[in-house]
This record gives C-alpha cells, structure tokens and sequence, in this order.
C-alpha cells in the first residue's frame, strides 16, 4: 500500500466509518504511534488513546468526518501531509458549549510519519494535526475573544 492509499483508506475506512473502522485503524496504526489532535491535547502514544480520542470528538460532533483535499508525500514515502475539510453536528457539549444540533466545518491539516515493518509494510507512527479552531468556535458560539493570538495590520 502505497502512503497516499494508506492515508485515504485511514480517513475513509477508519476514522469516517466512526466505532465500525476502528479494526481498520489498527492495522494501519503503529501500535506506539504518538498522537496529537486537532483539539489541542497533549500529544500520547498508543492506539488506545487515538480511538478514545475519536469516540470523544464524535461524541462531541455527532458523525465527524474527513474529506481530504490536498495530499503531498515525501519522495522517500516516510512523511506525509494532508489538508482536510471536517464536517459534523454540535452534539454534546464542545469548547463549553452545550450541544446545538448545528452543522459544522472547518479545515484541518495533518502531518504524517511511517515507518516500515520487516515486510517493507508502512504503518502510521506519528500524526500531528492543527485546524481552524476560531472557525469552529464560531460555528458553535464558543467565546473566540481571544483566540487570536494577536492582530494582523490592514
């Protein structure tokens, strides 16, 4: 599998399919892969945290998915980067927030490292993600009076 196929197949057959893919994100996952999220936690290592992290941001926005939008790939295969628009439903309480039922997007980006196993097998060892969190609190009616770290001059 090559790190464009392994990166869709992560999104659209692992974290988009909710509690039903999560048997495919442990085959793709290094089993020690440090994770950091889009919502600012600490980064952790294991699939155990990546899956309680996904079942806690879908409890939070309903059926969260990805569509990704723009790839780009190391040309050694062992780094990787995706833009990605993320949609959902202000279920349950968020950034404070207490569930809405409001339709939400916003973009996301992720960084991506693998390593291969003895079988030349790539798996996911590190996922580091950022997103357009002020565009979500928005959505959701969070306070954003200070989130932005500072003003940009007209």
């Amino acid at each position: 599998m090559t790190p464009e196929e392994l990166l869709e197949t992560y999104y659209y057959k692992g974290l988009n399919k909710g509690d039903n893919g999560e048997a495919v994100l442990r085959e793709l996952v290094a089993e020690n892969v440090k994770f950091r999220g889009v919502f600012g936690h600490r980064a952790k290592r294991g699939i155990p945290f990546l899956l309680e992290y996904m079942r806690a941001a879908r409890r939070a926005l309903g059926p969260y998915t990805f569509e990704i939008e723009d790839m780009v790939v190391s040309k050694d295969d062992l780094k990787a980067s995706v833009r990605l628009t993320c949609r959902g439903v202000h279920k349950n309480n968020f950034f404070g927030v207490p569930g809405s039922g409001h339709e939400v997007q916003f973009t996301t980006a992720a960084f991506f490292k693998f390593t291969k196993d003895a079988d030349s097998k790539i798996h996911i060892s590190e996922v580091f993600a950022v997103g357009d969190l002020d565009e979500l609190k928005r959505q959701i009616g969070a306070d954003t009076e200070h989130a932005t770290a500072f003003e940009v001059p007209k």
